[in-house]
């Protein structure tokens, strides 16, 4: 499967980098997410960090370090625009970077705290011509250097990148230049969407969805008719060594494991014999795209199919099977497909792994996410499962008018129950409560 994978990807037409415009086409989930900013501008949007340093910290030379770590991912410059007809595009904002110092604010342990609550409320202006901020906060006994970015040009791992190259740039180390930018990128798929392969990738996904016959909808204890997000969050009672060895031997992977068993779960409270959502993760799929900063997460749908007489490894395989030939067909009409098919949209899963640890002098620096939300509404449920490296966890972002919190509770507690009993079971029927 992953031999068949590796030729998937190598068939696909090679990027290229291209001439320099003054704007450039959008990446399909990039116009999405830009278009439902406008129209609900909420904090979902935005991915607001706070990077605690040591008090030691230079700050002279911590802004350089930001000013090289931008010029080194012209992404970070980048803002969206829609046309008259509706289009968006990117636009590169190349005057801001070497302009652009961030405010230095000088405050107590304890005043930050209070800042820090509404830090993740803050709002961004969809029309600006910057999508990003940054702050340095100086306290009595550490500095910290806060970031946001409007979720339309970045992900999680852009940022990860992104900080680990301004520790790399305070060290004085030179920075390896993007080999394929987001705007390399939005050409090359604007040209692969006028090819061929964009009719076959459109079959392939109408041949799928044609099969559904009604798409799941997981049951709702609320009715409120104005949007509230709620997030729930809770640490797993699951050996990770335990589910590593499991999926070794069957030759799968944890987040085929959890995304397959969550698929069951959906399917089960739906009283359905199949699931529909949306499977997120990192579309750095090709090593010219390993350093890049943008919005390259990638969202493709997946369709759980339970047949009760199956073995529970059979059913692993085929969910990892039909994950290979959707990530085949990677590159696709989405847009079209939402509006023909909108409640693929109502559920999303994601996988998330631990980040590298980032040293700056020689110290650990520590990152913490200040999102309260990572849905919208658009999503009716985000399913996060997160590995530590430590423990798995799982976090819910979801409609708090749709779904209660004991609701939400019963949810998480059926999840880590059958993720637990696949661990001890054989067959998909035994899963079933």
């Amino acid at each position: 499967s992953v031999e068949k994978l590796e030729k998937m990807i190598l068939s696909k037409p090679k990027i290229k980098q291209s001439e320099k415009k003054d704007r450039y086409p959008t990446l399909t989930v990039q116009a999405l997410d830009y278009i439902n900013w406008q129209s609900e501008n909420d904090p979902s949007h935005t991915l607001p960090v706070m990077v605690k340093l040591d008090a030691a910290v230079d700050t002279k030379r911590l802004i350089q370090a930001l000013k090289t770590a931008i010029a080194a991912h012209p992404g970070v410059d980048n803002c969206l625009k829609a046309d008259p007809d509706g289009t968006v595009w990117q636009y590169p904002c190349t005057d801001l970077s070497g302009n652009y110092d961030p405010e230095i604010i000088t405050v107590s342990e304890k005043e930050l705290d209070d800042i820090r609550q509404s830090l993740s409320s803050e709002l961004m202006d969809p029309e600006a011509n910057r999508f990003y901020e940054f702050r340095i906060y100086e306290t009595e006994s550490n500095k910290y250097l806060f970031m946001r970015f409007a979720h339309s040009i970045a992900d999680a791992e852009s940022i990860s990148i992104f900080i680990s190259d301004i520790a790399s740039a305070y060290e004085g180390k030179e920075l390896q230049s993007e080999t394929m930018t987001m705007f390399d990128l939005g050409e090359e798929l604007k040209n692969v969407s006028e090819s061929p392969m964009y009719g076959l990738t459109y079959r392939h996904y109408r041949n799928l969805f044609e099969g559904v016959d009604k798409w799941m909808c997981l049951p709702e204890d609320l009715s409120e008719e104005e949007l509230r997000l709620g997030t729930f969050e809770k640490t797993l009672a699951l050996s990770r060594d335990e589910v590593e060895a499991f999926t070794k031997s069957r030759k799968t992977s944890p987040s085929n494991f959890f995304m397959a068993l969550s698929g069951f779960v959906f399917a089960d409270l739906a009283e359905s014999n199949s699931s529909e959502f949306l499977m997120v993760y990192d579309g750095r799929n090709d090593s010219r795209l390993l350093n890049t900063f943008g919005f390259l997460a990638t969202l493709l749908p997946l369709i759980c199919r339970i047949e009760r007489g199956r073995t529970i490894e059979e059913y692993l395989l085929q969910i990892q099977k039909e994950t290979i030939e959707n990530r085949g067909h990677e590159i696709f009409p989405m847009q079209e497909m939402m509006t023909q098919y909108p409640d693929m949209m109502n559920y999303v899963f994601m996988f998330q792994t631990a980040e590298a640890p980032v040293k700056l002098d020689d110290k650990a620096v520590e990152i913490e996410w200040l999102s309260e939300n990572t849905g919208s509404a658009l999503m009716k449920m985000v399913l996060q499962v997160i590995d530590s490296g430590v423990s798995y966890s799982i976090r819910l972002d979801y409609h708090a008018n749709r779904y209660s919190k004991e609701w939400i509770d019963d949810l998480a507690d059926r999840l880590e129950r059958t993720f637990k009993k696949a661990l001890k079971n054989s067959t998909v029927q035994s899963l079933k409560e």
